[in-house]
């Protein structure tokens, strides 16, 4: 004869309740100090890699920005020459010597401009020694020179830099030029640039 309880339950159905409750009570209890430790490790990952890609996505857009207006600045300048019937456009009279035509000054340079920088502008008559130093913070634009595919050593911002071997006198003429400009790099350090007119 079989023993049934008042519930209607024999011993044995107690027991088995009793094990699907144990095994339901173990999956409702939430995660395990190892599950919460893999999520948090996996978030940390995630956080560093957007810490260290950000400033080099920010700084890689400052740099196409710069070679943007550097690139303005060039065909402005060309087309200035085209349309001066050759004539190389003269500095900027309402300013001064060495400050640069109009025609380039009015496309823009914030990138320069925001780090206190100018535009360094020297036309006939041209430079008789190519320059062996430079400002980091500047643009420079120079007639009578040409690069020589040298590079420099890159610079801390302000600094005065050297551009040694840059850019030559010898095969250049006063209707070409060179124009010196910096890109950013890691570290704070600059990397000059030389762009043939």
């Amino acid at each position: 004869m079989k023993y049934k309880s008042s519930q209607g339950l024999s011993p044995l159905g107690i027991v088995q309740s009793h094990g699907k409750a144990s095994k339901l009570r173990k999956s409702l209890t939430g995660f395990t100090i190892i599950e919460v430790l893999i999520v948090l490790a996996i978030a940390g990952l995630i956080l560093l890699i957007v810490f260290l890609a950000v400033p080099a996505l920010q700084r890689n857009s400052r740099n196409t920005q710069r070679r943007s207006e550097i690139a303005r600045m060039v065909g402005a300048l060309q087309e200035g020459i085209t349309n001066n019937g050759g004539q190389i456009p003269p500095y900027d009279s309402s300013m001064g010597p060495g400050w640069a035509p109009k025609i380039i000054r009015d496309i823009g340079w914030n990138t320069y401009a925001t780090n206190g920088g100018d535009i360094n502008y020297t036309y006939p008559p041209v430079v008789s020694t190519a320059p062996t130093t430079a400002d980091t913070r500047n643009i420079y634009i120079w007639f009578g020179l040409s690069c020589t595919g040298t590079s420099a050593a890159d610079s801390t911002l302000s600094a005065t830099a050297s551009i040694a071997g840059m850019t030559t006198t010898t095969n250049a003429s006063s209707r070409k030029g060179a124009a010196i400009y910096w890109l950013e790099q890691t570290n704070g350090y600059w990397h000059p640039v030389c762009q043939e007119l």
